[in-house]
C-alpha cells in the first residue's frame, strides 16, 4: 500500500479539516495569508500535486477547482481566523493584519460574504 503523505504519489489525498488546521497554523506563524507552497509544504506534497489534486477533486470535501479557488478558499480561511480573533476580543484593525488582509476594505466585503453581517456587527453581538 502507497503512503498517502508520498508527495509524489498519485493517490495523495488531503482532507479538508487538515487543510484548515495547516492553514491557521501558518496564519499564525507568518501573519498574512500563506502561499500555496507553503501549504503544501506543511501537509507534505510539493505544490504541483496539491494543485493537481484540487483539478482532480482528491481533496476530501471539495469538488475539483483551479488555483484561483484555492485562493479562494484560503481567503475564506482567513476571513474565518478573523471572526475567531474578533470573538476573542481582538480589535477589528488587528485582526486583519493578523488574518493576512491587506486592507479593513478586503476583510469586510469577504467577512460578510461569508457570516452575513460585518466585523463590527459581530464584535457589537459578542459584547452584548
Amino acid at each position: 500500500m502507497e503512503d498517502s503523505r508520498d508527495p509524489s504519489s498519485p493517490c495523495t489525498v488531503v482532507a479538508v479539516d487538515e487543510l484548515q488546521a495547516v492553514i491557521a497554523q501558518l496564519l499564525e506563524q507568518y501573519k498574512r495569508r500563506p502561499r500555496m507552497r507553503e501549504v503544501a509544504r506543511a501537509i507534505g506534497v510539493t505544490e504541483w500535486r496539491l494543485r493537481r489534486q484540487f483539478h482532480a477533486g482528491r481533496v476530501n470535501g471539495l469538488a475539483p477547482c483551479s488555483p484561483v479557488r484555492f485562493r479562494s478558499i484560503l481567503t475564506c480561511e482567513c476571513a474565518r481566523y478573523g471572526k475567531h480573533l474578533i470573538e476573542l476580543g481582538y480589535k477589528i484593525e488587528a485582526a486583519v493584519k493578523l488574518a493576512g488582509f491587506n486592507n479593513r476594505t478586503n476583510f469586510n466585503r469577504q467577512f460578510k460574504a461569508l457570516f452575513g453581517c460585518l466585523p463590527s456587527q459581530c464584535r457589537n453581538r459578542r459584547t452584548s
